[in-house]
Order: C-alpha cells, then structure tokens, then sequence
C-alpha cells in the first residue's frame, strides 16, 4: 500500500476505530482533560493515571462534532487532534520533551518512540526516517482516529516551526504511517 495525500475533507467512518480498539489498551489522564477543557467541560482525569483508548475515542469524536459541527467529521477530528498536542507539551513529561528537544525537529522525532510510551500503555512507534525534508512515523497497535493522529503530529511539528506536505498510509485498523515531505519552515 502506497502512501496517499491526507484529505481532511475525506469521508470519515469512526464506527472501526470505536468498535475495535482493544478494551486494555490506555493512556493517561492528561489527554482526556485537554479535550474536555476545550469543549468547556471540568477536567476529571488523574492526569498520570491510565484510562480506556477507547473512551477517549469517543470523547474525541464528541469534541470533533461539538467544536467544528459546520466541518466534515475527518476535519473536525484533525482539527480536534491539534488541541490534544497542548496537553502533551503543558505536562511535565511534554515540558521535559521539549526541552530535550531543544526546539529541533528533528531531535523531537527521534524521541517520538520514547513520548508515546511516556503517555500510553501499549503501541509501538517507530521512526523510519527522520531528514531536513522528509520524516516518516510508523504506529503500530496504536488506536486512535487517523485524521486526529495526523492533527497531533501536524501540530508538532508546528511547535517546531515546520509545515510539510502530509501523506498517510495505513495498512489495517490500529496501524497508521505518516510521513511529512517537502518539509519548510511555516
């Protein structure tokens, strides 16, 4: 399968995502409470503590619909997944991330491995390459909505200054590659 130009305004089924994401597989709190302060809800989580993948899902789709209900369901949760990287970056393990970093992109996507397993308690994230115009992630067993993971990682490389020509490849539900080419400042 070949990589494909991210559409964010591509028809968007969330029912697979929601229905499959193994029932054991969590993420911390703090990811719950940057979606729910956006919608201007109290946040509720224990920011370290592990929580359901799939409640989250579906607290993302409810953010996507209530923060963007003019824009198609694929948009609005890239959109929604651009919220979601503040709350990675305001935590203490996102705070030391980006000071590790040291405002490097590149830096930051060779250490994408080691904040993924900071903040979620199964998956695997890989770097397949990581150069001045092109970087290539590969999630496996990592079970969120596409177009939201696509806006967190559009995101970051946001927080890094950089905009880059977005492609996505995946392969079977819970699997996502992303690559960013022609990579530019903003």
């Amino acid at each position: 399968m070949d990589f494909q130009p991210f559409d964010p305004d591509a028809p968007y089924d969330p029912k697979p995502i929601l229905e499959r994401t193994p029932r054991q597989h969590e993420i911390r709190g703090l990811h719950f409470n940057s979606i729910q302060k956006a919608l201007g809800e109290r946040a509720s989580y224990v920011p370290f503590k592990l929580y359901s993948v799939r409640e989250y899902n579906h607290l993302c789709l409810r953010a996507a619909e209530n923060l963007h209900p003019r824009s198609p369901l694929c948009r609005g949760l890239w959109r929604t997944g651009k919220i979601a990287i503040e709350a990675f970056r305001s935590s203490l393990p996102g705070k030391t991330f980006m000071t590790l970093a040291a405002g490097q992109l590149l830096t930051a996507v060779r250490a994408m491995p080691k904040a993924y397993r900071l903040t979620q308690a199964q998956g695997d994230v890989k770097v397949l390459e990581a150069g001045d115009e092109r970087v290539t992630v590969s999630m496996r067993d990592v079970w969120y909505h596409a177009p939201f993971h696509v806006g967190i990682l559009e995101a970051g490389c946001a927080l890094f200054g950089k905009q880059g020509d977005v492609s996505v490849r995946e392969p079977e539900l819970g699997q996502l590659d992303v690559r960013f080419s022609n990579l530019r400042p903003l």
